[in-house]
């Protein structure tokens, strides 16, 4: 089968009958989820606290350092743009809130846009408890062969977006009618990706912002404390003002500030990149050489039919969750053709080469960025090894840019995508065949 063929299909199982996930799986995320939570608590029994620190500081210290380990890296309150000991005594509620308001937010501003269509069908289908619904099917695409978004499944996504941006903000508006909707819609969506569940592992996210969202604003404070906002220390505002600035930077210029520092989590549009190394010995010895304590990614060996479905399940699920992927066949095809005859794509291995020499790396925007380290490290001969770039749509703007590079010769080919192209190749994987990139 070809990778159209095949995506074709698991794009198609997917809608039919959802990821298929063993239970052993969420058995595993639960499990986890318990031995952190349960941990924590267990060590906050077990230490005494500092006589010369007030029961409310401490209490607050305790939340604030529970929310940063959470968050495992998702925003600024984790020690990525605080430093690890950002906590001093006196800090109240009020600026843990500030900084969830702003990735609440930021979270559903960054869905506003035709790519978010594509995120909250495939989501909804692919649920342990919906999925092989068929009237949910009918509801939300048009059909297993047409995986277009419907004009209801369009609406409700926009819905959800809605309520994800303007719950914060009715956090904030000096009004109890107004401050309930927004605990209650923000509740309400936390509940529902946990529920759900989410196909990837976001549980201790939601988790979290869900219990911080009913502590914060209902039983530390009733909606936003304004009051507060006079007492802040300058140089604080002032960080939560450059913040605030970057993510509204980060929407418009989605190609230089990545998803997770604007906090467009999810939005079915974020930049995305896709190693395609030729499994040779050649290029296996060469890999083998970058440091042994590693493990070689490539295999030279058929992969069994049952890793085949692990790897090319949560493709399939990429490329109907977001909109820059609506064309990946058509440049894997490309690829494929390059220096010769056609090759099958069974010749060559998608490899994720940038986590592999970098550790976790979670943000594909800054994979082009250490390609001459990938390089360098590899040594990779021209056609060994191709990288795809696809950029991300800016936001109230049509087109992204997409780019291959040749890891020895960097970019060999570039062009542009458009919302209009994209949409009309969403039917299905292989539809994008039909394009003339350029």
């Amino acid at each position: 089968m070809t990778v159209g063929q095949r995506l074709d299909h698991f794009a198609k199982r997917i809608v039919k009958h959802g990821m298929e996930r063993p239970s052993l799986v969420y058995r595993f995320h639960i499990t986890m989820l318990l031995v952190n939570y349960g941990g924590y608590f267990i060590l906050i029994a077990l230490m005494p606290r500092p006589s010369d620190l007030p029961s409310y500081e401490y209490s607050v210290l305790l939340f604030a350092k529970l929310l940063a380990q959470s968050l495992d890296y998702l925003g600024p309150l984790n020690g990525v743009a605080f430093p690890n000991n950002w906590w001093q005594p006196g800090l109240d509620h009020f600026r843990i809130a500030l900084g969830l308001i702003m990735q609440w937010f930021f979270s559903g501003i960054g869905k506003i846009g035709p790519w978010f269509q594509y995120v909250n069908g495939p989501f909804m289908l692919q649920s342990r408890w919906l999925r092989g619904s068929k009237w949910l099917q009918k509801l939300l695409i048009e059909s297993e062969d047409k995986m277009t978004p419907t004009w209801f499944g369009t609406c409700l996504a926009h819905f959800a977006a809605f309520v994800e941006y303007a719950a914060p903000i009715a956090l904030m508006i000096p009004s109890t009618t107004a401050i309930w909707l927004g605990i209650i819609g923000l509740t309400a969506m936390h509940v529902y990706i946990l529920l759900t569940p989410a196909p990837f592992d976001v549980y201790s996210w939601n988790l979290c912002f869900c219990l911080s969202g009913i502590y914060l604003f209902y039983i530390a404070s009733f909606g936003f404390d304004w009051t507060s906002w006079t007492g802040m220390n300058t140089w604080l505002r002032l960080w939560f003002l450059a913040e605030f600035c970057l993510c509204w930077y980060g929407q418009f210029f989605p190609d230089d500030v990545g998803y997770y520092l604007s906090h467009r989590y999810w939005a079915g549009n974020w930049v995305q990149t896709h190693f395609m190394v030729k499994k040779t010995q050649a290029v296996k010895e060469k890999l083998d050489k970058v440091d042994p304590r590693l493990g070689n990614p490539l295999s030279l060996h058929p992969a069994p039919y049952y890793l085949t479905c692990l790897g090319y399940m949560p493709f399939a699920y990429i490329w109907l969750a977001t909109m820059n992927m609506k064309c990946i066949v058509r440049l894997v095809d490309d690829i494929l053709s390059m220096g010769g005859p056609k090759m099958h794509v069974d010749e060559w291995a998608f490899v994720g080469l940038q986590g592999w020499l970098c550790g976790e790396f979670r943000d594909q925007i800054y994979t082009d960025a250490v390609m001459p380290l990938i390089q360098e490290a590899c040594n990779f001969d021209e056609g060994e090894c191709y990288l795809i770039r696809l950029g991300a749509f800016r936001m109230f703007q049509h087109e992204a840019s997409w780019q291959i590079y040749d890891a020895k010769k960097g970019v060999i080919r570039e062009g542009k995508l458009s919302t209009r192209m994209m949409s009309s190749i969403d039917s299905h994987p292989s539809a994008s065949l039909e394009l003339m990139m350029s």
